[in-house]
This record gives C-alpha cells, sequence and structure tokens, in this order.
C-alpha cells in the first residue's frame, strides 16, 4: 500500500486490509495534535519534507541497495531528494521489518516507519507511508536510475517468493529401500484459490530411468490436496514430477527430487523406546513387559518364579594346571619303571 491522502485512512481499521498492513493503523483522534491529518498540508509537520532515515535492516536490504559498497550506498541515500508528506500510523507489527523511519516525527515512543514489510499467509505485504518517491526522479539527473532502481528491487522482492501453482511434499526427509513413499501435492489457481477438480498426474523417475505414471487421489477433506504413495525398491536419486490440468487458468507443473539409500531401519530411532519391540521379544522369550506403574508386580512375578535351571559349561582341560602336572607325573612314573626294570 502507498501513501496519499486516502491511503492508511481510519476508514480501514477493522478491515481486511488492516490484517494485510505491516504497520497498525491508529484514530485520528488519538494521535497527538502534531500527527493529525497533515499529510497533505505543507506548513503541517506531517506534510512537510524529509529525508528518510535507513534503519541497520534497511542498510543491509537489497531493497534499498543502490550500490554494492556499504559507504557508497549510504551516500547516494544520504543525496536522494527528500520526499514530501507522511501517512501516520502505528509501530509496526510483531515479525514486521520497518526498513526506513521519519527522522524527527515520533508516535508510540518510536520514529514513524517510512517503509515496511512482513511476511502475510502465502506471501509478502508493504507499506510506503508517502506518494512522494517521484521527487527521486524529477529532481534528480535524468540518467539517474536511482528512482527506477528501487521500484524495480521492490516489486521482484515482493514478488519473487510467491508461490508455485503445484507443489509437492514428501512426508520425510530422508528414505531407504523397501520404503513406502507417501507424496503430497497442493494445486492452486490464479488467485491462489484451492482447485479440487483437477486432473494430477505424478511421474516417477527410478535411479535406473524407469517411468512410472501414478494419478494421484484428490483430500476429500482438504481442497487443493491430490495424495499418491509408491515404494522405493531402488537405492540412488528418485525425480518426482507432478503436472496438472483442468480448474486451473493453465497447466501446473513442479518437480523435486530424494534420495533413497539402502535400508537402514535398525538405525533409525535407536534413541527411542521400541515398545512394541520389546513386548514381542518379551512375549517370545517367556517373559513379561512391566511399564513404570507396574515395577511392583516385578518383583512379586520373581519371587513367585523360582526354578531350578541347569547350565552347562563347556571347558578345555588341556588349559588346566592341575591337569598338566597331573599328565607330567604319570609320564615320569612311566619313565621310571621302565627304567627300573631295565627295558628301554
Amino acid at each position: 500500500m502507498l501513501g496519499g491522502s486516502t491511503a492508511f485512512d481510519q476508514g480501514f481499521i477493522g478491515t481486511p486490509i488492516e490484517a494485510l498492513l505491516p504497520v497498525s493503523l491508529v484514530n485520528e483522534k488519538n494521535l497527538p495534535p502534531e500527527l493529525r491529518g497533515g499529510v497533505g498540508r505543507g506548513d503541517h509537520p506531517t506534510g512537510q519534507t524529509f529525508a528518510p532515515r535507513l534503519t541497520g535492516e534497511g542498510q543491509r536490504s537489497m531493497i534499498l541497495r543502490l550500490e554494492i559498497e556499504d559507504e557508497v550506498n549510504r551516500k547516494l541515500w544520504r543525496d536522494m531528494p527528500q520526499l514530501q508528506g507522511i501517512n501516520v500510523s502505528g509501530r509496526a507489527k510483531p515479525g514486521a521489518v520497518v526498513l526506513a523511519v521519519h527522522p524527527t516525527l515520533i508516535f508510540q515512543g518510536v520514529p514513524l516507519p517510512v517503509l515496511a514489510y512482513q511476511r502475510y499467509g502465502r506471501g509478502r505485504t508493504m507499506s510506503l507511508m508517502t506518494a512522494t518517491t517521484w521527487r527521486w526522479q524529477m529532481l534528480k539527473p535524468h540518467e539517474d536510475t536511482s528512482h527506477e532502481r528501487f521500484w524495480r528491487q521492490l516489486l521482484r522482492w515482493l514478488t519473487g517468493s510467491s508461490p508455485t501453482p503445484v507443489e509437492i511434499f514428501l512426508e520425510h526427509n530422508t528414505f531407504s529401500t523397501g520404503d513406502e513413499v507417501k507424496v503430497k501435492a497442493r494445486v492452486y489457481d490464479e488467485v491462489y484459490e484451492p482447485v479440487s477438480e483437477a486432473t494430477v498426474w505424478l511421474k516417477l523417475t527410478d535411479p535406473d530411468g524407469g517411468i512410472e505414471d501414478i494419478q494421484m487421489q484428490a483430500d476429500i477433506a482438504q481442497a487443493g490436496d491430490y495424495f499418491a504413495s509408491f515404494t522405493a525398491s531402488k537405492s540412488g536419486v528418485h525425480q518426482l514430477e507432478v503436472s496438472s490440468s483442468g480448474g486451473l487458468s493453465k497447466d501446473g507443473y513442479a518437480s523435486l527430487s530424494f534420495l533413497a539409500a539402502n535400508s537402514m531401519h535398525e538405525m533409525r530411532g535407536a534413541a527411542a523406546m521400541n515398545r512394541d519391540l520389546l513386548e514381542k521379544i518379551a512375549r517370545l522369550g517367556g517373559g513379561n513387559y512391566y511399564t513404570p506403574d507396574k515395577a511392583d508386580l516385578l518383583v512379586k512375578d520373581l519371587n513367585n518364579n523360582r526354578k531350578v535351571h541347569t547350565v552347562a559349561f563347556k571347558l578345555d582341560i588341556w588349559n588346566i594346571p592341575i591337569v598338566f602336572f597331573l599328565l607330567f607325573f604319570c609320564f615320569g612314573l612311566e619313565w621310571l619303571l621302565r627304567r627300573r626294570a631295565g627295558l628301554s
């Protein structure tokens, strides 16, 4: 929203426009006298000329970057012709970013915002609290392009993050071979209203170049959402392409890739307790599974479950010292007896 005689008017209070703006609107009767209704009057403080002061965020923002070098950029802004007239608003909303403020006028303890933006819904909104940026064009040499550059960068930034009519989402970020991959697509029309009557296809290209086309099913619980699933049977990069037709002014398209690695199920969730697995182990081993609130039953069951268990130990006798000395004694006794009997 640009400043002007009717912009940021108190008539917008309580309307959807107020929610969109990155600055809060204030009823004129709640403003101090020096800030009331003077945007069109040159003798009023709010109608006088002023040089906007860039905030720290404004000096770093690419929207207000006239030159790459910081010092050169600050000098260019100091040399810009002054603007005339500012629409008065309240503070910037939580989460909003103020790029420029009025150098002298203060309301609610902070300088009046001149340029501010915020994220709203799926896009961005911006407020420029003056209608006189044309002075940057008219009062500068004709070869100076600062005015054009400002508006070109501002509009490109506002629209650069606009989402595509088709978006792809995966349930997880990592997959192993054999996993079921659940794919969700979200389809919008030109004004980003969800489309439930579109025909949506998922084209899957596996790591070996094999192609499979899957028609995605509409989610009856969420307008504009479509889903499909398949099994990642091969390791490597899988390419997903979603195309939609019908219900849109023009066909939509989006793509996404993911990597399926060799199965590592045993490493997943190693730090978390797998109750189902523990119960299964206890059941197959003839034992019981105990939760902390039933720990007292563990002692009781141990006392009632005393049984005699036969345990077999295998021990190599050649590695026992007494056996070694016994064999040595027997061989020595045999030798002594043979000598006494005159046997060789």
